[in-house]
This record gives structure tokens, C-alpha cells and sequence, in this order.
């Protein structure tokens, strides 16, 4: 890039138009929007760093995708090591989630394909393991909010997850190593 001006536009045009999609991609696999939040400025930042590296005439996506998918998966390394994650299911959504990051197919993902696989998925389930799976992964609540709203126990709950963690990790399986 010549100016710093043209630098800035560029940076700028990249994080209105890509800042939401790198948190969604770093939230789905934290569950945690303040980690998300600093991972994708993060992210923003190491592109800033290396902007002088990167070809404007060419999407920076995969690019900002390949940043965060290294910074959550450093994350995720850093606290497994200070045990943050001692429930079995936390433990096993973030090795089905390190798996899919780690896979070096990560930057030919067709997002629209993944979803009609969870859609395809989600036909293969029991109408219970569906409701408990699409409250947890697309609503966002807890374990324990779901027990709540279906009069369930929390156990149950977690007994679905696996459930629905199988048939999702099934349909997957391509991308994951």
C-alpha cells in the first residue's frame, strides 16, 4: 500500500464489513462473548500489524478466520492447562470444536454446506435432543436454563448434548480430522 491513508480505508472497510463475522466464528466455539470480543479485536489487531503483507484486491476473510481459529485455539490450550474446563460436556464440545479448528481444511470451508449438514443433523434427531440442542447451540442458554424450560433435570440435558454432539459430529465428520 502506498499511503497510510489508503492503509487505514482498507483496515477500515475490512472491520465494518468482517468484525461481526470474525466473532460469530470465535463465539461459536467459546460460548463466551467477552473472550469472543477480545479474541476478534485481537484478531483486528495482528491484521493491522500486517497489512502491508496482505493483497487488498483479494478477500481478507480466510486470513482473519486463520488468525482467530490460532488465537482460540491458544486460548483453549492456555485453560485446559489451569483446568477452567472440568465438566465432561465443556470438555468434550471444546475437543469436537478444536478438532473442526484444527482441521487444514478450515480455510475451504463452505459455510453453507456446514449448515445444511446441522440441518440435515438436526432431521435425524428426537424431537427432545432437537429442542435441548437448538436452545443450547443457536439460543445460547445454559444447561441449566434449558433444565428449567423443559422441566428437565440438568443431567438430562447433558445426556441430550452428547446425544446431539454425535449426530452433529457424524455429519461432520469431513471436517473434522
Amino acid at each position: 500500500m502506498d499511503t497510510s491513508s489508503e492503509k487505514y480505508r482498507f483496515f477500515h472497510r475490512t472491520f465494518v464489513s468482517y468484525y461481526a463475522k470474525v466473532f460469530l466464528f470465535v463465539y461459536k466455539f467459546l460460548k463466551d462473548k467477552e473472550t469472543a470480543e477480545n479474541i476478534t479485536q485481537d484478531t483486528f489487531i495482528v491484521f493491522w500489524e500486517n497489512i502491508e503483507k496482505i493483497d487488498e484486491t483479494k478477500t481478507p476473510l480466510p486470513y482473519l478466520f486463520f488468525v482467530s481459529k490460532n488465537k482460540v485455539l491458544n486460548y483453549i490450550r492456555k485453560n485446559k492447562t489451569i483446568g477452567k474446563y472440568t465438566d465432561y460436556i465443556k470438555l468434550r464440545e471444546h475437543a469436537v470444536s478444536k478438532r473442526i479448528l484444527e482441521s487444514s481444511t478450515l480455510e475451504k470451508i463452505n459455510f453453507s454446506e456446514i449448515e445444511m449438514l446441522i440441518e440435515k443433523s438436526l432431521d435425524k434427531m428426537n424431537d427432545k435432543t432437537k429442542e435441548t440442542f437448538i436452545l443450547n447451540r443457536f439460543k445460547n442458554y445454559s444447561f441449566g436454563e434449558i433444565a428449567v424450560i423443559l422441566g428437565v433435570s440438568v443431567k438430562t440435558v447433558e445426556y441430550r448434548m452428547a446425544s446431539a454432539l454425535r449426530i452433529v459430529s457424524r455429519y461432520l465428520k469431513d471436517y473434522i480430522e
